[in-house]
Order: C-alpha cells, then structure tokens, then sequence
C-alpha cells in the first residue's frame, strides 16, 4: 500500500513543462545508512537533482525520513522530508506537496541566499521576512526549508495592503498586472485561504483561494477581418512592444497593421501597430479602456486617450467599424474571460451582490474593474496606490506559521501537547507601574471558586442560593511601596 501510495507520476505544469519523477521504495526493515546511500546513487544515476522522504504515518514517527535527511545532507543533494511540509495524513498528497516543495528548493535557496547576502551588505540587520502565500510573513530562514509556502504571495500582500485600506468586508479582488490577473475573495474581512492545486492534483500547501488568467492591463488583440477574435494571454511585455496608451501621439506616423506570433508557438494573428519609420506598438485593454474615457487621471493606468484612439483606429479601418466598436469588442472579450471565474467564486462563497465590493489592485485595475463592475452590477473600489500595494501589505503583515494535524482519538495529553496550557499566575505577582501616580503596584486578582456563581449558568446560580450559602471569595491584601 504505502509504496503504491507514494509512487508519483509526472507532475504536468502546462503544455511544455512538468516535474520529473524518479521513484525507489525502500521497506522500513532495510532503512540502514548503507541502503539508504545505495538508492540515492540509483536516482542519481536515473537523473534526479533532488530528493523527497515520504514515509507512511510519517507525521507521527518522523526517524526514518530525518535519516534519508541526513544522508542526502553529507552527500549536498537537497532534499525534503514530507513531515517536515505538513503534519496531515494522507501519503500521496503529502508526498505530492513535499514533491513540489523540492522542485523549486535550488533556485528558491540561490535566490534567498543571494537577497540575504546583499541585505546584509548593505548594513541591514534586522531580521529578513518573506511573505506566505497565506498573507503572513516567515523568516527566511523557514522559507529555505519551506519555500513552497511563498506560492501566490504576490497576490496575497496586494490583498493584505488593500484591506488595510478599504477595511472590506465581502468581495472579490482582482489584482491586475500587466500580463496576469490574479482573483480571489475576501468572506468577512478576510481573505479566502484554501489548499493549492498543481498540475490539476491536489496539494496541503495553504494560500490564497486564487484563479489566475493571461486577462490584464497589456494584455494584447487577436483579429481578423471580422473584429476582435480573443485578448492575451500574450502580453505587449512578453513581446517587447509600448502601449499605444503610453506612446506620445506626435510619434504615431502613417501606422500599419501587422499580424504576428508574439512567441514560437503562438497564434500568428497578435496585433502589432508598425509606424512608418519602423518602429512599433500595439493596442492593448488599458488602451480600449482609455478610448472609451473608462479611466480617471488619478489612476496609474491612465494614458494618452488621443494616442490610443490613433492606434486603434488602425484596426478599425481594417475591419470596417468604429474606434468606439473596437474597444468595446476589446472590454467584452477581456470580461468574458473573467466572467465564469467570478460566478464560480460567488457560487463558492455565497455572496450576496448588495453587500460584495470588487477591489481591484496593481498597475492595470482602473483599466478593467471599473469595467468589470459596470457589467456585474456589483460596486468596485480601488484603493490608494494601487499599482504597489503588495509592498504596503509586505510591510505591514504579521508573522505567521500554521501547524495542521490530524489526531486521532486525542487524549488530553494530545491537546495540552497542540496547545500548552497558560502559565499558572503566581502567589505574588509581579509589580506593575502605574502611570498615573509613578508608584509600582503589586496587582491581584480575586482567585474564583470552582463552585463560584461566576462560573456557572444563570439555573445553577438560582439553586445554589436556595441550597448553599453564598460562599465567600477572598482576595490578596493590595500592597504598594514608593
């Protein structure tokens, strides 16, 4: 069962990438050190960079996975221990998480090894915090044994500043960058939090509730003849071209119209806007989103209206219409991308449309949210500084670790062991100073008795006064002293 349980097959990220799995099991009776040495040279040599230790019941015996830890660690492979990554049961989707953990655990230490290093260097000694995807924060020194905990903590510190701003009680907020659009709920002020799915396989890495879709503020136009086929996922960043939003319109000259694929692979019908001198642009939703005069001067999607009417004029003569049809088209197809995942997620939580906010963060929100809002019928707000409130809700984030285990038939021992019970106050506690008169004061407090009235429900405390005399609390005589 076990070793069944903890053979993995590829994890399929997209179309052209996935994680390589290599499998050994190795029977309990024979985890000796020279065993364990002898199946690591075997997955070496079938080409694995890093190694997993996943064993049965591991979260409540945890000796033979630290002792293929240890091995790995005098031989520099990094590795991973499954209990280490969750304390829940369940073996192949902890094995999958620990998995996943250890796929991303070389470039993720370089690059915590590297920022620390140049904190450092630059005089800072404070402790260095990286954010969770939960919306904590860890030090970084958990984050080079747990990096997949840093999965969507993008989206998690723009959520964590913009509800430091709106104080929102219920909605949906849709970071929105140049490429991507990250969505997801807030449900009674705080954000949504589930475990993650990879690769369409379920994981115990816990982070934001998060639909992620190639719809953004440079997402780039498809057409043809008949008008606008589709947005993105490509962006005008992947393909290096300017919006025409923030192209100034003295330099748009005699533009043509040219079909491309923005990456090998792509779809050949990506809009690009070639100027007569060579150089290029391309339209984008921001730029629809200007044209149509959806996008008020404060925010940082705000551009040139005269340039983007320029540019996508262009495609409007090619397919016979108006500026005004075109965006339009534009804004359509970029919120029906959109569309499914915001009736999924209000399915999912039950939001009520009069009580839900759309709050939208990062660069590119004012180009489609003001949009979005007009189509639901659902009010939006976009909050100061927007386009870096992800370094606001950094700042600002506490530090967090969550430990989930499954007890079976706890005993108090069990709880007490979760949970350790407060420290018993002391006889004589220690003094307190009092601001008011700057004299130090012991404080005491009336010590309850298990019979008290106090603790007991409002029927009780009517038969214990018929019964029972009233029995008498005591209290610690008040000293104070200059």
């Amino acid at each position: 069962m076990a070793k069944r349980q903890t053979r993995l097959d590829d994890i399929q990220l997209d179309e052209k990438k996935s994680i390589k799995i290599y499998n050994e099991f190795l029977p309990l009776k024979q985890c000796s050190e020279a065993n364990i040495k002898q199946v690591i040279e075997h997955l070496k040599a079938k080409g694995a960079k890093v190694l997993v230790a996943s064993m049965a019941f591991g979260v409540d015996e945890g000796g033979p996975e630290a002792a293929v830890a240890k091995v790995a660690k005098e031989e520099n492979i990094p590795i991973t221990a499954a209990s280490e990554i969750t304390k829940l049961y369940g073996l192949t989707r902890r094995t999958r998480t620990a998995a996943i953990n250890a796929s991303i655990l070389p470039k993720m230490l370089d690059t915590a090894n590297s920022t620390e290093a140049s904190v450092r260097e630059a005089g800072v000694k404070v402790p260095l915090m990286i954010m969770r995807g939960d919306g904590g924060v860890m030090e970084i020194s958990e984050m080079k044994k747990r990096p997949v905990l840093t999965m969507l903590s993008g989206p998690a510190a723009s959520v964590m500043g913009s509800l430091i701003y709106l104080r929102a009680s219920n909605g949906i907020y849709f970071e929105v960058g140049g490429t991507t659009s990250n969505i997801g709920v807030i449900k009674n002020g705080r954000p949504a939090i589930d475990y993650s799915i990879v690769g369409g396989h379920k994981t115990y890495i816990s982070s934001l509730d998060v639909r992620v879709v190639g719809d953004a503020g440079g997402s780039m136009i498809r057409a043809n003849k008949n008008g606008v086929i589709d947005v993105g996922p490509r962006s005008a960043h992947i393909a290096g071209l300017d919006y025409a939003a923030f192209t100034d319109p003295s330099t748009i000259k005699n533009p043509h119209i040219e079909f491309f694929s923005p990456k090998e692979g792509d779809p050949d019908d990506y809009v690009k806007l070639v100027n007569e001198d060579g150089s290029a642009f391309t339209i984008t939703n921001t730029c629809a989103a200007n044209a149509l005069g959806l996008v008020e001067p404060k925010y940082f999607s705000y551009g040139n209206q005269e340039s983007c009417r320029k540019g996508i004029q262009v495609l409007a003569d090619y397919c016979n219409t108006t500026v005004e049809d075109i965006a339009t088209q534009i804004m359509e197809k970029a919120f029906g991308k959109v569309e499914a995942i915001y009736n999924e997620l209000v399915e999912k939580y039950q939001l009520e449309k009069d009580q839900t906010t759309l709050v939208g963060v990062g660069g590119g929100a004012a180009a489609l949210v003001p949009y979005f809002s007009n189509k639901t019928g659902v009010k939006y707000s976009i909050p100061e500084d927007a386009e870096v409130i992800s370094s606001i809700g950094v700042a600002l984030s506490m530090v967090r670790d969550v430990v989930e285990r499954i007890v079976p038939n706890p005993t108090a021992e069990d709880i007490r062991s979760i949970k350790p019970r407060p420290a018993t106050r002391p006889s004589n506690p220690a003094p307190r100073l009092n601001p008011s008169t700057s004299t130090w004061k012991s404080i005491s407090r009336p010590t309850r008795s298990r019979r008290s009235r106090q603790g007991r429900p409002k029927s009780k405390r009517r038969t214990c006064r018929r019964t029972r005399p009233r029995k008498r609390r005591w209290r610690l005589p008040r000293r104070t002293c200059a």
